[in-house]
């Protein structure tokens, strides 16, 4: 089963996504090897097309892999992924190839044709889909509710858990899936919700498994007052896989908010 680690997600946000929005482009490096995609990019294309409301030929994409271990180097700084719209070119990192977070963050260049990073879609619409920007949860919310904001703690959430696709199968998207993990507000108030630490940042959505043998993860932010306006929801996509038929038994967690079980079953 692939499970990413709590500290490979906080190497996540150290790293930069890809080119800063008012960064110049850079030149398309020549020492690097030329990739074919794997079948569950297919998958992870559509669920990019699907929070981003948009569509496009994923056939179009040319995608290289860095030829070194670590992160990618351009012009002095490092990068897990990188996208060019010139030729239509995705460069990642060999260690982040299987992070959905990562790849569906380069898919969303290609598919808006932006070398920035709007809000609206890297923090909003695709936000726990795609790695966003780091962008503080309160940046776009209504001033009025965000002054007015209860603080509390992360029990306060409803917490709930899906899969994608609803019933995943071993023999599908070579044995990928996402388990979606999901926290609302479920008062008519806004709030902010106080994180447990970890290390020198916070405990984000995550999920732990029933299965003693089996881990779990969550996100690292470095956020730690969380900012939910009166209903709303947000989620978190982690990117698992099961190359044989199997039944899990999860449980979603925020901080040390932990949710009822949650079975999932993937088929043959």
């Amino acid at each position: 089963m692939k499970l990413l680690s709590a500290v490979l997600l906080a190497a996540v946000g150290v790293l930069s996504g890809c080119d800063r929005p008012t960064a110049p482009l850079v030149e398309f490096p020549v020492r690097v090897t030329p990739w074919t995609a794997p079948v569950q990019y297919r998958f992870w294309w559509t669920l990019t097309e699907a929070c981003a409301g948009r569509q496009g030929d994923m056939g179009a994409v040319r995608w290289f892999l860095w030829p070194e271990s670590g992160p990618i180097l351009l012009e002095g700084k490092r990068y897990d992924g990188y996208w060019w719209q010139d030729g239509s070119r995705i460069l990642l990192s060999q260690e982040f190839t299987d992070d959905g977070q990562v790849v569906r963050h380069e898919m969303l260049h290609q598919l808006l044709q932006v070398e920035g990073h709007p809000a609206a879609y890297f923090d909003g619409q695709c936000a726990g889909i795609v790695s966003g920007t780091g962008v503080p949860s309160a940046a776009s919310a209504d001033p009025a509710l965000v002054t007015r904001a209860r603080d509390v703690g992360p029990e306060v959430l409803s917490i709930s858990l899906s899969t994608l696709p609803a019933r995943p199968r071993a023999s599908a998207n070579d044995g990928w899936f996402v388990l979606d993990v999901q926290a609302t507000n479920p008062t008519p108030d806004p709030i902010r919700v106080r994180l447990d630490p970890f290390f020198d940042s916070y405990m984000g959505l995550g999920f732990l498994n029933d299965d003693p043998t089996r881990t779990g993860t969550f996100d690292v932010v470095k956020e730690e007052w969380l900012f939910f306006a009166p209903g709303q929801r947000r989620h978190r996509y982690f990117d698992l896989r099961e190359r044989a038929p199997v039944t899990l038994t999860v449980r979603g967690t925020i901080s040390r908010a932990v949710s009822k079980s949650f079975t999932v079953v993937v088929d043959p």
